[in-house]
């Protein structure tokens, strides 16, 4: 386990007491409280103007108290950038700002950074800091003072799983599709509610999911029944797909008898879903612009260089699998062209993008034709707008628009969302550029 702190400096001085209001600087909203189910709350009788809420304080154990020296040096840094802040010392100036906290603290901190700078319209602080007190050097530090950054840029999550009958009976989904849709009828919604209220008891969560499965029956082919599972999770809404997915199969295979090779056949779409990347062609412009974020794509791929980009970005990939699966198809955002491979498990051998959309045109989405394809295809191409528009800006910081999710798989940062059932992965602009740059 690592060992880090993550918190928020609260200033009670800087609080707005406005109903449904929250300072931009020094108060967190009653969402981003919910973002822990245990915050550890830290005062100095010597900075009595700030409070630290530690959010995660993992030194050796999950949850650990912090040590005095640790909690007052933070304290005592908290303090001196409100008081800086208050005096008029700190302005929109990041660098500057930097500066003067590195003149004061050098002695006593290593790897000093900050956030970009923030105001509530009186007074400039940054929205962050981060580093290592020389005391406790193996303790990466990272805290916060505006609510507006903590929101979007907590990086922790956790999640209460519940399915669609008691854990203790999960293994009745292995029966035959009539036992299985009678037993799933039986779970009344009174009874879900009781169970999901028992697991949210506690804690206030941040908010509840919901994710549906086909199960399938095993012997009595093509049937299936579709059950659902509940996530309540703490954190910011950026949830990771991929962590939630993980959540439910862990729940299950917790409680069951069977392997996790068995629930495959049974609910393979948790178990084994099918996958595909997506990997825009960012770096080549055609018509440009007077900033890159405005410029058009170019829709021309090069052979010669076709398998350069998909073979750094999916190291993890056979080559002659990504040979084997690579296809190319231009999209009207921005006139881009977007390569895109079949995760290498995927059922049935389908891993070739136009077997699932034969009919995909190049048509516009308000053009009459438009509806000539099927309505598969057409939420395949209004889902991949969706996610280009994603992609090209985001970062591990940014917001998450509500129609797609957030992933990090072998350091790779994707946009997805999940679309009739397939899972897409589209690789962000700025880590393409990043391997770009490294390269």
């Amino acid at each position: 386990m690592s060992n880090a702190v993550l918190g928020f400096c609260a200033i009670p001085a800087l609080f707005d007491n406005t109903k449904l209001t929250t300072s931009p600087l020094g108060e967190l909203s009653s969402q981003s409280v919910s973002f822990s189910k245990d915050i550890g709350v830290y005062d100095n009788t010597t900075y009595p103007n700030v409070t630290l809420m530690a959010f995660v304080s993992e030194i050796g154990n999950d949850h650990a108290a912090l040590p005095d020296a640790l909690s007052d040096g933070i304290l005592k840094l908290c303090s001196w950038i409100y008081n800086q802040a208050n005096a008029g010392n700190l302005t929109d100036s990041g660098a500057t700002a930097l500066q003067q906290l590195k003149a004061e603290f050098d002695s006593v901190w290593d790897n000093l950074t900050i956030g970009e700078m923030e105001t509530n319209g009186t007074i400039w602080m940054p929205a962050w800091f981060s580093g290592n007190l020389k005391t406790n050097s193996e303790i990466n530090v990272k805290i916060w003072f505006a609510d507006g950054a903590f929101s979007v840029q907590y990086p922790r999550r956790e999640y209460l799983v519940v399915g669609p009958v008691p854990d203790s009976e999960i293994d009745a989904l292995f029966q035959n599709y009539k036992n299985v849709a009678t037993r799933l009828a039986q779970e009344t919604q009174d009874k879900f509610v009781t169970r999901l209220n028992a697991a949210r008891s506690k804690y206030p969560e941040s908010g509840l999911k919901t994710y549906g499965f086909a199960v399938h029956d095993t012997v009595n082919k093509p049937n299936t029944n579709d059950a659902y599972w509940t996530i309540v999770y703490y954190g910011g809404s950026a949830v990771s797909e991929d962590d939630i997915y993980e959540a439910i199969r862990n729940t299950i295979l917790g409680s069951s008898k069977h392997t996790r090779e068995e629930w495959e056949e049974v609910l393979p779409d948790l178990f084994n879903p099918m996958e595909f990347y997506l990997l825009p062609n960012w770096l080549e412009n055609g018509i440009p612009n007077k900033t890159t974020q405005q410029a058009q794509y170019s829709p021309v791929g090069d052979y010669e260089t076709l398998l350069d980009q998909p073979t750094k970005v999916f190291r993890n990939f056979e080559q002659t699998h990504i040979i084997k699966s690579l296809q190319t198809f231009p999209s009207l955002y921005k006139s881009i062209n977007i390569l895109t491979l079949g995760k290498p498990t995927n059922r049935d051998g389908l891993i070739k993008l136009r077997t699932l959309y034969p009919d995909y045109s190049l048509i516009p989405s308000r053009d009459k034709d438009f509806d000539l394809m099927t309505k598969a295809t057409t939420d395949f191409i209004l889902a991949v707008e969706q996610m280009l528009l994603a992609a090209e800006t985001m970062t591990e910081d940014t917001e998450v628009p509500i129609e797609v999710s957030r992933a990090e798989r072998d350091g790779v940062l994707y946009t997805t969302k999940t679309i009739n059932g397939v899972k897409y992965l589209m690789v962000t602009k700025g880590y393409l550029q990043s391997i770009q740059t490294a390269s």
